[in-house]
Formats: C-alpha cells, structure tokens, sequence
C-alpha cells in the first residue's frame, strides 16, 4: 500500500514539477516576447474526441491553425465562468479570424454530453466552430491534460487546471496563461498575434 501511494504521489509530482521549471522558462521569454520568438515547450499529443455537434474531432482538425485550449466543465461554478467567460472574450475579439481555433475540454464527460455541451455553448453565444467544445472518457482527457500538456489533472473533475495553452499552427506548444488572470489574458492576445506573424521556418 505504501509504495503504491509513492507510485501515485510521483504520477502526479512529475509532470506538476516539470510544468513549474516550463513555465518559469516561459515567463523570462515572454518578457522578451515583443523583440523575439516565443519559445518551444512541447508539442501537442494525437487525440480523440467529440464535439458539441457529435462530431470527431481531433489534432489533424487543427492542422495549419493557432489553437488555444482550456479545460472546464458544464457544472463548475468554481473557476469556470471566469475561465469560460475570458474564453469567450478571446472568442468575439478574434471573431473574424480563420487562422484560430478555440478549443474547451470537458474534464466531466459522464455528465457533460454532446448535447449538454451544445447547450452550454449556445449560452456563450457561441455560433460557428472558432470556439469548440469536447469531451472524450476521462482517461483520454487526463491523456491530454496531464502527459500531453504537462498540467496536473489527477483529480479531476474536482480540480482542474484553469490555464490556457497556447499551440502555433504546427501544434507546439508555445505558453501557458492564467485563464483567471485578465491581464494574462491580454498577454496571450498579444502572444497570438506574435505567433500568427511567424513564418513556419522562424518557428522552427
């Protein structure tokens, strides 16, 4: 019993440990980020998943696109309707981008169906697919969250990450932002246009 307790507090330790050294990595760069290039901190996992239409969709739906992903559920009423409310802000000030994908994950998805996370984005006005909602079983989601973005989501849907990732078009990851935090948020705009500026060799 002890040693799987060991076992299940470093599966969680690791990868919370390895975002904290990325993203003291990525704050000094971004304090740089106006004169240079953001830097490379991962790159995206292959995944699976549903979205609010009961559509696939996956990384390849991606593909050639700045993406932003956050994670959340329908019944959070904790840090989600300020998560989901800068989301939505993101989401009407790039209204007229196709270069952009705005991507919520459902960290509940026994409650949170297709039907209940349409439902969910229509009262955010949502109206066309800039800003997607997914859900997929929860180990697929901690996939993602935890060995594809390197944030904790052991316990989820009970806690869950309230930061935002930002991918460039080749589905690197290229920040972390306080998705509770308003003036990270405005660092993220300014970071996607510095990201859509690039040329693909630049950010290579």
């Amino acid at each position: 019993m002890k040693s799987r307790s060991v076992l299940w507090h470093m599966r969680w330790v690791m990868p919370t440990a390895l975002f904290l050294v990325m993203l003291g990595a990525s704050v000094i760069w971004f304090g740089k980020s106006s004169v240079g290039q953001l830097p490379v901190l991962g790159t995206a996992p292959e995944f699976g998943m549903i979205d609010q239409y009961g559509n696939q969709f996956g990384l390849q739906d991606i593909e050639g696109k700045i993406a932003i992903f956050s994670f959340g559920f329908t019944r959070c009423h904790s840090i989600c309707p300020t998560t989901q409310k800068h989301m939505s802000l993101l989401y009407e000030f790039f209204q007229q981008s196709d270069d952009l994908r705005l991507v919520t994950v459902s960290v509940d998805p026994e409650n949170d169906s297709p039907e209940v996370l349409k439902a969910y984005a229509d009262s955010w006005n949502v109206t066309d697919d800039l800003w997607v909602f997914l859900s997929a079983p929860k180990e697929d989601v901690f996939d993602l969250c935890q060995t594809g973005f390197m944030l904790p989501a052991e316990n989820i849907p009970t806690f869950h990450t309230a930061r935002f990732v930002l991918l460039d078009r080749l589905g690197r990851i290229r920040g972390y932002y306080d998705g509770m935090d308003s003036l990270s948020i405005d660092l993220l705009k300014e970071h996607i246009k510095l990201v859509a500026n690039e040329e693909i060799s630049d950010a290579s």
